[in-house]
């Protein structure tokens, strides 16, 4: 199990879906959002696929979020997917993380808007 990762929402979720309290959806949305309100997070490789989808679900979740792809063009090219699906608020800059001073820059970006 990777450290950076919180195993406990998803056993939190799964255990409201299937027993205990039974809620509404929007009552279970509201529960989770609040893990995730006031905190930030960085999705490196947010422009595709599974980054894509972690970038949505943690705004959707109440988080400030940040992403970055590996060129200018990859990045604004996701920012267009997540606006079209109605995802708004998320920052992003391009970063080569295999790039020592792109990913300083990254961090410093973060740091800055983040506050």
């Amino acid at each position: 199990m990777h450290p950076a990762w919180d195993y406990g929402i998803i056993a939190d979720i799964e255990k409201e879906r299937t027993g205990g309290l039974r809620q509404g959806r929007a009552a279970r949305k509201a529960t989770v959002m609040k893990r995730f309100g006031g905190k930030t997070v960085l999705v490196t490789g947010g422009n595709r696929n599974t980054g894509l989808w972690l970038v949505k679900k943690f705004a959707d979740e109440g988080a400030r979020v940040f992403m970055c792809g590996s060129t200018a063009g990859s990045t604004a090219k996701g920012l267009a997917a997540l606006e079209a699906m109605g995802v708004a608020g998320v920052r992003a800059q391009a970063c080569d993380v295999g790039d020592k001073a792109q990913v300083g820059a990254l961090m410093d970006f973060v740091a800055r808007e983040a506050g």
